[in-house]
């Protein structure tokens, strides 16, 4: 019996089903573009943004996730600190959950702090050192940490994961 494989796969994103820990936010419809603005305020906020991949209980199939491409804006001011965590998260059916770093590297317009805080539209890419077929029990989220300045406006315009999907 065959296979399905396929590469260069992707599924988007939306800015309204990102997990925010703090500040104010707003949905946006605004000339037919979907996005979520955090008001103002000087104040650390954290976003995690689910990524749906098909797991298995055979590693050889499913999604096998390659990069993520974030799309965000900075406006008024430049925010102050800027992290990304990509965090692979094991749900285990008799509880014990763990969660665990997975090694990643940015655009070369985003490699660093002050390049990914900077006011401006951006489109940083996150790429998986060493992709890998998900567990049939393992969710991925990334993790964006941010540093705002007092009068830094925060909008989230989407994101878009790529994948090889194995059937």
């Amino acid at each position: 019996m065959g296979y399905t494989h396929l590469t260069d796969i992707s599924i988007p994103i939306s800015p309204l089903a990102y997990i925010k820990s703090a500040g104010t936010w707003t949905p946006t419809f605004d000339s037919n573009i979907v996005y979520d603005t955090r008001t103002a305020a000087a104040a650390s906020f954290k976003l995690f943004i689910p990524v749906p991949l098909l797991g298995s209980s055979t590693l050889t199939q499913g999604s096998k996730l390659v990069k993520i491409d974030y799309n965000y804006s900075i406006t008024t001011a430049a925010c102050t600190a800027f992290t990304v965590k990509l965090v692979k998260q094991k749900l285990n059916p008799t509880g014990g959950f763990t969660a665990s770093l997975v090694p990643t590297t940015l655009d070369s317009n985003h490699d660093t702090a002050a390049k990914c805080y900077a006011a401006d539209d951006h489109h940083l890419t996150c790429f998986v050192t060493t992709p890998v077929f998900p567990a049939a029990n393992e969710v991925y989220h990334l993790c964006i940490e941010v540093t705002a300045a007092a009068t830094s406006v925060y909008n989230n315009m989407g994101a878009i994961a790529y994948f090889t999907l194995r059937l």
